[in-house]
Formats: structure tokens, sequence, C-alpha cells
């Protein structure tokens, strides 16, 4: 998961990809790993004020993304009965790329819900700041 979800992250440049390049990235590492008839959903979706909106990181959005969109990486493969796994971390598209803004463990080997870092928002918050003042 982490491999597909870095292939996304690497693909993405500020107003060039499309929201569905991210989905396609992160897919062809899981199906090039053998499951990619387990990974169901989509990769990804805008957050703001309602949490899952637009835009989606979904094969057909062309979409471009911008810089200050803020959006999740969350690649994820299930097998009935068997398992699932899923890893999401929270992006922003800024004018060098994509930032992680949530940021995990490496060395954790017990699954833990994810905390995002107390300052994430703030960050977001002072870039539109100040692309607003300049």
């Amino acid at each position: 998961m982490h491999d597909a979800q870095t292939a996304a992250i690497e693909t993405g440049r500020p107003f060039q990809t499309q929201c569905q390049e991210l989905d396609r990235a992160a897919r062809k590492v899981i199906t090039d790993a053998g499951y990619g008839q387990f990974f169901t959903h989509r990769l990804g979706h805008g957050m703001g004020m309602d949490g899952h909106e637009p835009p989606y990181m979904v094969e057909g959005n062309e979409t471009r993304i911008e810089p200050g969109m803020v959006f999740t990486d969350e690649p994820g493969i299930y097998q009935l009965n068997k398992f699932g796994v899923r890893i999401e971390d929270d992006c922003l598209m800024t004018d060098n790329g994509i930032e992680v803004l949530s940021h995990r463990r490496i060395e954790t080997l017990v699954p833990e819900l994810p905390r995002k870092s107390d300052n994430a928002i703030e960050r977001v918050l002072d870039r539109v700041r100040r692309r607003r003042i300049g």
C-alpha cells in the first residue's frame, strides 16, 4: 500500500496532473503486485468543509490538481473473508508538488489510527492566507 501511495504522490504536478492520473499510478502498483481486482474504490477525494467532496481521485476525472487543493491518498485492497487493508494520508498540492500533511511512523508494526499533525491545518490556512495577500 505504501508503494502505491508513494507512486501517486510522486506523480503529482501542479496544474498538470489530472486527478485520474493519481488513481492510475497507485492502481498500477497494486495491479502489478497481483491485487488489482481487489482495489475496488477510488484512490481518494477532496477535503474541505464536507470531508468527502470533489475533486475525486478516480478514473475519468480530468480535473487538474491546483496548488491549495487538499485531498486524500488512500489506496486499499480487500479480499472477502480474508483481509482488507487501506492506508490514508491527507495531502496538499503545493507550487512544487504534493506535500503529505499527515504522517505515520514507519516503525509501527501494530496498526494504529493515524493522528493528524496538530500543525497540518494551520500550515494549510497559512498558505491560503499568503496566496490571498500575495
